[in-house]
């Protein structure tokens, strides 16, 4: 299962980057498009929102590095309202598929290759879990998918990990979408 999952995984990464979207996912890229996107967004706004939402699931279960950029591009497409939730939904959810699976089918394989970052993160988590992932969510001293992974590793349930995402993550997402 471990080798599965680090296949799917690796796959879709290698992916991002030989089919050229690393190139394409810059804030020049969407300069240079505006109309053109604004045009879409405009005349297929479902077909576009879910083409958006779907996007940045994957790219956050994959751990590709332009969930920065989605995030811009949500606001750009949907106000700051609608961006917001969009890009907040959407970024939980994408969490929740990596936590899922660190913390079933990976999870030995990842806590032995994570052991000093867990041992940082373990006590806060120990001593309170929600308000741990709330404040790591909130001021972001580790890497977003670091902090996907960690909480699985060290027994958090789902329930405390999608909370702590889905509330720290909007006042951050707010100002990028903004």
């Amino acid at each position: 299962k471990v080798v599965v999952v680090s296949l799917i995984l690796g796959l879709g990464f290698a992916l991002f980057y030989i089919s050229g979207l690393g190139e394409f996912a810059n804030l020049e890229t969407l300069k240079a498009h505006r109309h053109r996107i604004l045009g879409q967004a405009k005349q297929y706004p479902s077909i576009i929102t879910a083409v958006f939402m779907l996007t940045y699931i994957m790219s956050v279960a994959l751990s590709l590095p332009i969930g920065t950029l989605l995030t811009i591009l949500g606001g750009y497409m949907f106000g700051q309202l609608l961006g917001t939730v969009y890009v907040v939904t959407s970024a939980t959810a994408g969490a929740c598929i990596i936590f899922s699976l660190a913390k079933t089918v990976q999870g030995s394989s990842l806590r032995a290759r994570a052991e000093g970052k867990i041992k940082i993160m373990e006590p806060g988590f120990r001593k309170n879990a929600l308000f741990y992932m709330l404040f790591l969510r909130l001021i972001p001293m580790f890497p977003f998918f670091i902090v996907n992974i960690v909480p699985a590793l060290l027994g958090v349930n789902l329930r405390t990990y999608v909370l702590g995402t889905f509330i720290g993550i909007i006042p951050g997402t707010f100002i990028f979408v903004t």
